[in-house]
């Protein structure tokens, strides 16, 4: 059931407020035709809700998405109800990414930080997993620069020292050094490996 301020010919249009049956509010903001349309409120039925702009019922514009302790969840661009176009999510841990979304998942460039706020991921994404070229850093400032599938490190990639130093260069199969590579350990001595590594 739902309570509206404004009607025009029997339908909703204006400001407005919808109900769920038990009475908590579903939705709050602007109306056309029965539908969401303008800036308008709408709350989940889990406590997560939604501010920002509508069209033809749907979430288009831009937008914020929170979790239920009011924290942000989704902030950025929003297309027929899916995150689309640019955009910052946030996950309960407080890591967040910066990138470019489309049908709700992340595709184009993408920054990955950590709590600290510092990145640790800086590449390509399709489907919201890593593919294509990407720079991944650990904890110790090493870091590698290569190819990924699979949201993992696979084909050609250099892992660095933190000092900016080369480690590694060589192939990679599922976030593992395997195939064709060199190693440089810091004191200079050069391993060349053929086949797997171990």
């Amino acid at each position: 059931m739902y309570y509206i301020d404004q009607f025009k010919n029997n339908v909703a249009n204006g400001k407005g407020i919808e109900y769920y049956s038990n009475g908590n509010i579903l939705y709050e903001g602007d109306f056309i035709d029965g539908k969401f349309e303008g800036n308008g409120k709408f709350i989940s039925e889990d406590g997560r809700y939604y501010i920002g702009q509508w069209k033809n019922g749907l979430r288009n514009g831009k937008g914020i998405e929170y979790y239920s302790n009011r924290n942000t969840l989704y902030e950025g661009d929003f297309i027929n109800d899916e995150r689309e176009g640019n955009g910052k999510f946030i996950s309960e841990d407080i890591a967040y990414c910066i990138g470019q979304w489309k049908n709700g998942f992340l595709n184009g460039k993408v920054n990955i930080y950590n709590a600290n706020g510092n990145i640790i991921f800086k590449g390509d994404f399709i489907n919201h997993k890593r593919e294509g070229i990407g720079k991944e850093i650990d904890e110790d400032g090493r870091y590698y620069i290569g190819e990924y599938k699979y949201d993992l490190k696979n084909g050609k990639g250099i892992i660095y020292y933190s000092n900016g130093n080369i480690l590694y260069e060589g192939d990679f199969i599922n976030d593992k050094e395997e195939g064709n590579g060199k190693i440089i350990y810091e004191d200079s001595l050069l391993i060349m490996i053929n086949g797997r590594m171990d």
